[in-house]
């Protein structure tokens, strides 16, 4: 299997211990992070945590990725 070195990451729980040294991790080893947030005011506060990664950390809401249809996006395979 090929080793992945760059590109876009999905990080949730970001805001806990292991979600920020993921996302720093990441960051420092090439990969551009989104990471999940519940609305505008929690995700800005994730990127304002990562000051030193500006334009590398952005955010995503998701209000709530248990609900069908949310983590599947506009995929066909997705339960109905």
């Amino acid at each position: 299997m090929p080793s992945v070195t760059s590109g876009t990451v999905l990080v949730t729980g970001a805001s806990g211990y292991i979600g920020t040294w993921i996302v720093r991790y990441l960051v420092a080893h090439g990969f551009s992070v989104v990471v999940a947030a519940r609305n505008d005011g929690q995700g800005e506060f994730l990127e304002n945590r990562f000051p030193e990664f500006e334009g590398k950390v952005t955010h995503v809401n998701i209000a709530d990725i248990s609900k069908v249809g949310l983590a599947w996006g506009a995929r066909s395979e997705a339960p109905s």
